[in-house]
């Protein structure tokens, strides 16, 4: 862990790869004493979570700005920002730790989004399974089964180099043994 937060950080904090974050996503409820604001966070994280993205939820009674940037410190690599003007738009802030990149995305496809932007991100674990069943696997995490031995490839499977092991799945999750 040590090598990958010397690697991975900036003047603000760590700056975690979506594969080894201890989580994907945080949910920032930006006025948490506002009724339909607080809700609508709730809701995102259930959504987040029933979507098996791995989520937390900053409900504290602090101000956003303290929350932005302990999210930043901490370095979770994507932010879903909830706030009074969304709620009323119907819309919610994703931010991609990394590149500091925010985009307005509706409320209902936040899981959608937050999804792609996992499945996007460099760090994220590709596989090209050849198991002992001679089932074959490909693509990111959905469709391999709890505990297999697999062929791994890492995020770019034309250059990475390859080698053998076990996978896990835990909720989006791979963990090489």
């Amino acid at each position: 862990m040590a090598a990958i937060v010397e690697v991975h950080h900036d003047a603000k904090g760590i700056v975690w790869p979506a594969a080894v974050a201890p989580f994907e996503a945080v949910v920032v409820v930006a006025q948490q004493d506002d009724p339909a604001v607080a809700e609508t966070g709730e809701q995102v994280y259930r959504w987040l979570q029933d979507a098996g993205v791995d989520v937390i939820i900053d409900d504290r009674q602090v101000r956003a700005g303290v929350k932005f940037s302990d999210a930043e410190l901490v370095g979770i690599p994507f932010r879903i920002t909830i706030g009074k003007r969304g709620v009323a738009a119907g819309t919610a802030e994703l931010t991609d730790r990394a590149t500091g990149e925010t985009v307005v995305i509706p409320l209902d496809d936040v899981a959608k989004h937050v999804r792609e932007a996992i499945a996007a991100d460099p760090s994220t674990v590709y596989v090209e399974a050849i198991s002992p069943s001679g089932s074959e696997y490909g693509g990111a995490a959905s469709g391999l089964p709890e505990r297999e031995q697999v062929h791994f490839v890492g995020p770019d499977p034309s250059t990475s180099r390859k080698f053998y092991g076990t996978i896990e799945r835990s909720k989006s999750k791979l963990v090489l043994r």
